[in-house]
């Protein structure tokens, strides 16, 4: 379905859907702005400034790899103090597949009881 739908579609499927997995990106905001329990898989930066507040209805899973994994370049000075290194590898390989398992069957379980489900 990804790229065949417009936003007002997604939104739909989202505020139907019991729980979301997805990366920190905007279908994961979209799908907390409507309610919809969220698991997000975030950088441990972009947690800080874009994660949501709670964890009633979200949870995170949170990488805290700090430096490239190819260079070793310090990725939380990019923008700031250094450039890019100019790699795009994963920041975020180290998050356990079980711990985001655990938080998308527990989600889902609150997400039918509220649901009367």
């Amino acid at each position: 379905m990804a790229g065949e739908q417009d936003i007002g579609d997604l939104a739909a499927l989202l505020a139907d859907a019991t729980v979301m997995l997805a990366s920190d990106s905007g279908p994961r905001h979209l799908a907390q702005a409507l309610g919809t329990p969220t698991v997000g898989i975030f950088w441990v930066g972009n947690a800080i400034n874009a994660g949501p507040r709670g964890r009633a209805l979200h949870r995170i899973q949170m990488s805290w790899v700090t430096q490239c994994p190819r260079c070793g370049a310090d990725v939380t000075q990019v923008g700031w103090t250094a450039p890019h290194c100019g790699h795009d590898d994963t920041l975020i390989k180290g998050i356990a597949v079980a711990d985001v398992v655990q938080d998308v069957l527990d989600l889902t379980a609150t997400s039918l009881l509220l649901r009367g489900r």
